[in-house]
Formats: structure tokens, C-alpha cells, sequence
């Protein structure tokens, strides 16, 4: 119908078709029109043979599965628990660092029981220092049961109190304490997560969790960089990296110290001179690549490379198969899904990304940036109505989400609102 000629787009009517010009010009869209065909075809077996929809559409269908099942509980779940901060009575206020970090171990130890809703950290931690009775606490976070306790260590002397609590009675079901030397404290973690399997009468596919067991002292090293890691600043960068440094020196083979410091050099990489950045990111490298090599199936260490594969290298090909190593190694692990499902949706994979997102978000229902990434999620699939919803809960939480309110109001028609 029409021609592009050196004079402009004229009606195919209107062209001369003898002339050179216009001749070439049809060359040179036949040659465009070639180029998109084959960009559309190279994307379509890049789709189709790289991220093959039928490699991960049984993991996909088992947190779909789970998505429905867990995220919209109208009451308090069924097998679900939180375990609220630990209080440090230490005489030494620093010593908070290991009653925050015996918590977080408990924490993970519990979400590798796959029958067993854990609440994540984020939202856990929120009610650190708050005096919030327990019904309010089960009923903000969804969940039947409260695990709680406090720490006390002098020396190589530890006392842990531990409390399981029924959160629909407000009712005591198990309650211990533990005056131990450091030594036993992966015995007495492992004991604790024996008698919640017990207690929560949870039917077990295989073996109670257990702790990774290490040395005391790389341990005590370990908690205290996570600790700056999750409360500290930017100016804790050299500090954290000391630490597990010193950790992985007693104990070179510690996988979570090893990801903690890829982590460490890979943030710090950002705020250290120019000079020294590329040096912190080969340090971030050959830490995550170590961890890979202990542990293959290492979740953690997975999302971190994939990430970098995909936000450094854009290269999405190479990102797909870690993420989806990691969530198949450690579905219960908040951050990994989360992880997933951001991926998901920048993949052009909205739906996935809604199943991945809400699974998460029944984890962690404090958690601001989930529902807001969720909320993404709805709005790139065309839902609208529940993108802003979810947006809406997030600005609850503190995020500032005009805008993305409006860009959702717009883009569902509701321009005088926008």
C-alpha cells in the first residue's frame, strides 16, 4: 500500500516502479523484514530450548500448588510457626548479636521441614523490641504456633530457654533449658527442631533437619559478620569481611560463611575506591565459585551467581538454571523464591512470577519490597485490580508507591484517579 523513495512514503500508486531508488528500497526493506523474522525466530528457540517452559513446569506446579493452598489462609494455618527474636541476657548488650543469631539458625533450620510454614526473618524480626502479645503477634503473621526463648552466655557456658507456645490458646505445648557448654550448640538447635517436629505432630518425608556442625569459634565469628550484614552500614564493610575471614581461616569449607563474604565484597565492591572495585568483585567470584564447588546445590550461593549472571552480564540463559537449581533445592527459603519470581517477571513470565510471588509473601507477610514486586507481577499479567491492591499493602508497610499506584490506575483505565 505504501513505498518508501528518497522523496519520502508515497502511495505504492503514486511510485514509479522502474526507478532504481525504488528498487533498492525494496531490497532494503526485504532485507529488514529478514532480520525481524530472524530476531523473532532466535528469540523463539531461545525461549523454547533455553528456558524450556516443560523443564520447570513441575516445580512451577508445586509452588502454584502450594501458592493457593498457603497464601490465603482465612484463618491461622494449619502447621505454621514464627520464631520471634531470642532475648539476650547476657551481661554484655553486645553479646546480642548471638542471641539474634541463634533465632535466625533456628529459623532456617525449621524452613527446611518442607510440611512446615516458617516464617522468614523480615518479618520475625519486626516485632524485635516490641512489647506485642502473642495472639497479635500469630495473628498478624498468620500462624499457629510461636517459638521464643532467650540466650544467656558467659565464657564457653551457655543457657538457652526455649518456649513453644500455642498461639490459638495463648497455651504453653513444650517449654526447656538448656546449661550446656558452647560446644553442644548445634546439638541443642537440632534438639529443639526434633521436639517442634514432635510437637506440631508434622509427618516427615525423610530425616529431622539437622545443623551444619563447625567450629565454636568460627561460628561465634560467623554470627557476629551476619549480625553487622543485616543491621550494620555501609562503613561495616571492612569489618564483615574480617570476620569471615577469620572465620573461613578456622574453618575454610563453611558454606555459609563463604556466601556471606562473596555477599560482604560484592556490596562493598560498591562503595570502596574505583581502584580496588574490580578486585572485590574477583574476591566475590572465587568465594561464590567455592561454595559451588562444597556445595552444588548450595541455594544461596545459586541466586547470588544467578543474579550477577543476570544483572552484570545480562545474560539470562546462563541465570536460569541456578535459579531454578536453587528453588528446587530450598523451596521454603523466602528469599529464593522472591528471587525467582523477580527473575520470572523480567523474563516475560508474569504468571510464575504471580505463583512464586504469593508463596513468598505467605512467609513473609511484613515483607514491603514482596508485595510490591508482586504487585508488578499482577500488573505486567494485566490484572490491575490486584496489582494495586498489593501496592496498597506495601504502602502500608512503609513504601512510598504513589507513583506505581498511578502508573496501575493509568494503565487500567482510571486516568482521574492516576
Amino acid at each position: 500500500m505504501f513505498e518508501l523513495t528518497p522523496e519520502g512514503v508515497k502511495r505504492d500508486s503514486d511510485v514509479d516502479r522502474s526507478a532504481r531508488e525504488t528498487t533498492g528500497s525494496a531490497k532494503y526493506l526485504d532485507r529488514v523484514i529478514i532480520l525481524v523474522l530472524v530476531l523473532a525466530l532466535g528469540f523463539f528457540a531461545f525461549d523454547k530450548f533455553v528456558l524450556d517452559p516443560a523443564r520447570d513446569a513441575e516445580i512451577i506446579e508445586t509452588v502454584t500448588e502450594r501458592a493457593r493452598t498457603e497464601a490465603l489462609f482465612e484463618s491461622y494455618g494449619d502447621k505454621s510457626i514464627v520464631v520471634l527474636p531470642f532475648v539476650n541476657m547476657s551481661d554484655d548488650p553486645a553479646q546480642e548479636f548471638f542471641s539474634d543469631g541463634i533465632s535466625e539458625e533456628l529459623l532456617n533450620l525449621l524452613s527446611r521441614i518442607q510440611e512446615l510454614r516458617v516464617i522468614s526473618r523480615t518479618s520475625a524480626f519486626s516485632f524485635k523490641g516490641q512489647n506485642v502479645d502473642i495472639p497479635t503477634v500469630a495473628e498478624k503473621l498468620n500462624v499457629d504456633h510461636v517459638l521464643e526463648g532467650s540466650v544467656r552466655k558467659s565464657g564457653d557456658k551457655v543457657r538457652i530457654t526455649v518456649q513453644l507456645i500455642d498461639a490459638r490458646t495463648d497455651s504453653h505445648l513444650w517449654s526447656e533449658t538448656y546449661d550446656r557448654t558452647f560446644d553442644d550448640i548445634f546439638a541443642i538447635q537440632d534438639d529443639i527442631a526434633t521436639v517442634v517436629v514432635e510437637q506440631l505432630k508434622l509427618t516427615l518425608l525423610g530425616e529431622a533437619p539437622e545443623s551444619r556442625k563447625i567450629d565454636p569459634d568460627a561460628y561465634v565469628l560467623y554470627l557476629q559478620a551476619k549480625h553487622l550484614l543485616t543491621s550494620g552500614g555501609n562503613e561495616d564493610g571492612p569489618k564483615i569481611i574480617e570476620l569471615l575471614e577469620r572465620a573461613l581461616e578456622v574453618a575454610p569449607d563453611y558454606v555459609p560463611a563463604l556466601n556471606s563474604l562473596a555477599l560482604a565484597y560484592y556490596w562493598s565492591a560498591h562503595s570502596v575506591e574505583t581502584s580496588l572495585q574490580a578486585e572485590y568483585l574477583r574476591r566475590s567470584t572465587e568465594m561464590n565459585n567455592k561454595a559451588l564447588k562444597i556445595d552444588p546445590d548450595d541455594a544461596a550461593a545459586n541466586v547470588h551467581l544467578a543474579f550477577r549472571y543476570f544483572s552484570e552480564n545480562l545474560d539470562p540463559a546462563a541465570a536460569a538454571p541456578l535459579y531454578e537449581r536453587a528453588v528446587q533445592s530450598d523451596p521454603g527459603n523466602e528469599g529464593v523464591v522472591m528471587g525467582v519470581s523477580y527473575f520470572a517477571r523480567l523474563i516475560g513470565r508474569p504468571n510464575q512470577a504471580i505463583a512464586l510471588g504469593e508463596y513468598a509473601i505467605a512467609r513473609n507477610p511484613q515483607c514491603a519490597r514482596c508485595y510490591y514486586s508482586l504487585s508488578q507481577a499482577y500488573r505486567d499479567a494485566g490484572r490491575f485490580d490486584e496489582a494495586e491492591a498489593k501496592a496498597d499493602i506495601a504502602r502500608t508497610l512503609g513504601m512510598q508507591l504513589d507513583y506505581s499506584i498511578a502508573k496501575t490506575q493509568l494503565m487500567n483505565g482510571q486516568a482521574e484517579e492516576a
